[in-house]
């Protein structure tokens, strides 16, 4: 499955996906062609594309960056579940709590930190991602260009 398209763009997001094993990475292309990382999602993590929500199109991909494992879950059948089992709407509920606390950590590091900063808070989050994902994918999430993530990273090397 590595570098396998999960989700293409203009795709009618139906499904729940959980990582047993391996990275995925949803990525967008901008005007420019140019992809920009949104998330990795890593073992024993969730994803579901925003766009179910509205039953929009998939605005953004999602690849396999190695071989993956990964359990797929229509909504209609997850949502038949939470109506009927309280344990299942409380996983859920925690999950959706852990992605707006994501979402607003993310958005926070791009208003506050500089790009050495999100690159530490990176290594110190995702700590076997580093050697696992391609260094341009990082920049990318970063907000950063892979020239300036290789001087971060040799900076930070100097100063070790």
């Amino acid at each position: 499955m590595s570098r396998d398209i999960v989700i293409h763009i203009g795709d009618e997001p139906t499904e729940i996906y959980f990582v047993v094993s391996g990275i995925l990475r949803s990525y967008y292309i901008n005007i420019s062609g140019d992809d920009k990382t949104q998330l990795f999602i890593n073992e024993n993590s969730f994803y579901a594309n925003e766009y179910f929500l509205d039953m929009e199109p998939s605005k953004c991909c999602v690849e396999a960056l190695e071989d993956c494992t990964v359990l797929v879950v229509e909504w209609r059948d997850l949502v038949h579940l939470l109506e009927s089992n309280v344990y299942c709407m409380k996983a859920y509920i925690k999950a959706l709590e852990y992605s707006i606390r994501y979402k607003i950590g993310r958005e926070n590091s791009f208003l506050l930190k500089s790009a050495t900063e999100r690159y530490l808070d990176f290594k110190r989050k995702y700590v076997h991602l580093e050697k696992r994902v391609n260094q341009s994918y990082i920049a990318s999430y970063l907000g950063i260009t892979p020239v300036s993530l290789s001087r971060i990273r040799r900076t930070i090397k100097d100063e070790n």
